[in-house]
């Protein structure tokens, strides 16, 4: 296995989604398309999901910068209160 293959799969929204489902409402996907892992991503297939479902990506990283400055502010936040009160 490529090292990069877990990086391109990390980039793809979906993948995250699925995990969520699956260990949130138990959601089995094997069921579903009859297989319980990842296929790899080439750089191409990358290229070619981002050029045709852009709003999925932007979506995720919404999602991620948002937690990071939530986290990040909440801990300014905390540490004002807590010792500069």
């Amino acid at each position: 296995m490529e090292p990069f293959n877990c990086f391109f799969i990390s980039l793809f929204p979906i993948v995250f989604w699925r995990e969520i489902l699956n260990i949130k409402k138990n959601v089995k996907f094997k069921k579903l398309y009859g297989k319980e892992f990842y296929y790899p991503v080439d750089e191409n297939q990358l290229n070619e999901m981002l050029l045709r479902y852009p709003k999925f990506f932007y979506i995720q990283y919404i999602i991620y910068f948002s937690s990071i400055f939530f986290i990040l502010f909440g801990g300014i936040a905390y540490v004002q209160e807590k010792f500069f009160s």
